[in-house]
């Protein structure tokens, strides 16, 4: 047991830090020396020898050189100083030098294995690692408002195979900045030594792999807000959480945090597929330089109130990226040739999964006001061959009153490999009023990319002069554009894309574009959208101002004030007006930026207030409102009450249905458009 105990009790001490180790280390030289000490004065006095001072036996303890030619005529005497030598050159010098060498290896390792912590100011947090963590590290290290900041980046992950990873994906410049740091993210002690009070902004990132991601991420923020109310700052500090979970973000977007959690951080929710199906919808990129490709739009070059072409997205898979990208088109594909009485020119978005009869019961569940108005049209081709008879069941058709929706929501059980879904999209394509576009989600890149070389042929030939196989645009209306999912990188349709636009042979590949890449996917300024802010305060002033409307906008930071104030449905509401804009503007042969000087006619304004009301119908569907039907028809007396606690909005109907006031909130946006355009830079 003895021993146990010492060994227990050296282990303690020597595993702590430099410190701690050498008060030990002096501890135990005292120790001995002073027992040397002892015996040594014993024998002096046994063999009547002249005993040398405490000094001189100190001296010798430490360097034995320091007292030369002293000898006793004992040769007891003589062996006791040479142990006292051979001790003190042992515990003392030798230990020493170990000690500090020790200690410096042990720092070296520390900083190799990230369990250094740094008390840092005004640096950036990610707590968590995922693919997706190198793309986020590229854009901060990029962006002028955090140029000066340090990054620490907190993960279970081996910090070995961390840096590997950035290695491989960052310059050494930009890792530089990032301070790698391995840890628990559960563990409250490690969390309070990020020092996120004292940090600009926080990212919890988490790991996507994991099926609780999501809860832990939401486990991770409830431990900041303790930290920082046990802290008691007063600095709100923005935090953006990231979350896999279609339904939990959705969620999300349409309830606040907690009033308590507020008042420390403005919250950003994150969805890695929600952000990239918004960046294929609103003509953003990917890549850069010669590189670089643009994502076309999908109304093309814009459906006017004349026109009698209508938007068809078909959706292979109903994964979380197929959801994602076939709920923001639903968000954003609203035109002014809808006709609310007839339902001519509708929007069609079709998924197609092997797994459809399933996933769309869960797709209706998670929307049921959606489906309170739309029916539900479903298509089976799992079994037998397509026939031009074959077409949609409506499965459920909603009895109370007509639908009023300008999108329709279709599934069809089928693999697009097989026969039957070859054909039944073959016939899709004779439609010569549908603007087509094709996204293949499928979670493998390879499949994905497989899929896409092999789609029938009439999907490369259409509206290009495949006759002499110059593969020249003839009609752009009728070019079918399709959008591969990639994993990592989207280098090899970039390669097939290279090769389309070199050689007339594979021309037919150039409507081939990537999407979903992780290694360029997040923005910063996502979540800053001055045009959204802008919306905001033209509402604000409306009904602040006796429903006049605003003849200037302030400052950026003005906006921004206002912005933090209002409730989180509010912000996406905003955020989705935004994002719908350049598809109204092009509705009329115009864009954001040429807008400066233009004034609409009365014609332009009613038409693009009437797209923006189809547009907030499915907004508020989408987020978890029901229209006013079944009980709550007539309870007009209550629609306060019911929007806010029950989200049943009255407003959920036709633009036609609307009295002058309500169509009037849908006009002012439209009227202020050139202003907003002019203020903002």
């Amino acid at each position: 047991m003895l021993k146990v105990f010492v060994m227990d009790l050296m282990n303690r001490f020597l595993g702590r830090g430099i410190w701690r180790q050498l008060g030990f280390f002096t501890m135990v030289n005292a120790g001995i020396f002073t027992v040397c000490i002892v015996v040594y004065s014993i024998v002096c006095k046994c063999f009547g020898l002249q005993m040398m001072g405490s000094w001189d036996i100190f001296r010798l303890f430490v360097d034995s050189n320091s007292i030369s030619g002293y000898e006793y005529n004992s040769s007891f005497a003589n062996a006791l100083l040479l142990l006292t030598e051979c001790l003190g050159t042992i515990l003392f010098s030798g230990l020493i030098i170990s000690i500090i060498t020790n200690a410096i290896i042990g720092m070296v390792d520390s900083v190799k294995e990230g369990r250094v912590h740094y008390n840092l100011k005004n640096h950036i947090v990610i707590i968590g690692y995922d693919t997706i963590v190198p793309s986020i590290i590229s854009e901060l290290v990029s962006s002028a408002v955090f140029s000066d900041s340090k990054i620490v980046l907190q993960a279970s992950t081996p910090v070995d195979e961390i840096r590997n990873d950035l290695l491989s994906k960052l310059s050494k410049k930009s890792l530089q900045k990032v301070i790698l740091i391995h840890a628990p993210r559960q563990s409250v002690e490690e969390l309070e030594l990020l020092y996120t009070t004292n940090a600009r902004e926080i990212f919890v990132v988490g790991d996507r792999t994991q099926s609780d991601h999501d809860a832990e991420n939401i486990y991770t923020f409830e431990t900041l807000v303790n930290i920082h109310k046990k802290r008691g700052t007063d600095k709100i500090k923005p935090i953006t959480i990231w979350f896999e979970n279609e339904a939990s973000y959705a969620a999300l977007q349409l309830n606040d945090i907690s009033a308590e959690w507020s008042k420390y951080f403005e919250f950003k929710p994150y969805n890695f597929y929600k952000r990239w199906a918004n960046r294929l919808l609103t003509k953003s990129d990917y890549g850069k330089g010669d590189a670089r490709i643009v994502y076309p739009e999908l109304d093309h070059e814009g459906i006017s109130k004349d026109s009698s072409k209508h938007v068809h997205l078909i959706v292979v898979g109903m994964n979380r990226m197929g959801v994602a990208l076939a709920k923001e088109a639903a968000h954003m594909l609203h035109f002014p040739n809808f006709n609310e009485e007839t339902g001519a020119n509708r929007t069609r978005i079709t998924f197609v999964d092997d797994n459809a009869d399933v996933e769309m019961n869960f797709f209706i569940g998670r929307h049921p006001g959606y489906f309170e108005i739309a029916p539900v049209k479903y298509l089976d081709l799992s079994k037998g061959d397509f026939r031009d008879s074959d077409y949609f069941d409506f499965i459920y058709q909603p009895q109370d009153g007509k639908n009023f929706l300008d999108v329709q929501f279709e599934f069809v059980k089928g693999r697009v490999e097989s026969v039957p879904v070859r054909e039944w999209i073959k016939k899709e394509l004779e439609d010569e009023h549908a603007i087509t576009t094709i996204a293949i989600c499928l979670h493998d890149p390879s499949q994905s990319f497989g899929m896409a070389m092999y789609l029938p042929e009439e999907v490369y030939t259409r509206g290009r002069d495949d006759l002499s196989r110059t593969w020249e645009v003839v009609d752009k209306d009728k070019i079918v554009n399709v959008f591969v999912r990639q994993e990592k990188t989207g280098s090899l349709i970039k390669a097939f894309r290279n090769t389309a636009s070199e050689s007339k042979a594979n021309k037919k590949y150039a409507n081939l574009y990537p999407f979903g890449m992780v290694d360029d996917s997040f923005a910063i300024d996502y979540y800053s959208n001055h045009l959204a802010m802008a919306f905001n305060y033209i509402y604000d002033y409306y009904f602040t101002h006796d429903k006049k409307l605003p003849s200037d906008i302030p400052p950026i930071a003005d906006l921004l004030k206002l912005w933090k104030t209002i409730s989180t449905s509010n912000k996406w509401s905003n955020l989705y007006l935004a994002d719908s804009i350049e598809f109204k503007l092009r509705s009329i042969g115009q864009t954001f930026k040429s807008i400066k000087n233009v004034s609409f006619s009365q014609e332009q304004i009613e038409k693009m207030a009437f797209t923006e009301h189809c547009r907030w119908n499915m907004e508020k569907l989408l987020m978890g409102y029901r229209p006013l039907n079944g009980k709550y028809k007539n309870d007009k007396l209550n629609l306060k009450n019911l929007k806010d606690n029950m989200f049943i909005h009255s407003l959920i109907k036709p633009y036609k249905d609307l009295t002058d006031d309500d169509k009037e909130l849908d006009r002012n946006i439209i009227k202020e458009l050139p202003l907003v355009a002019r203020k903002l830079k």
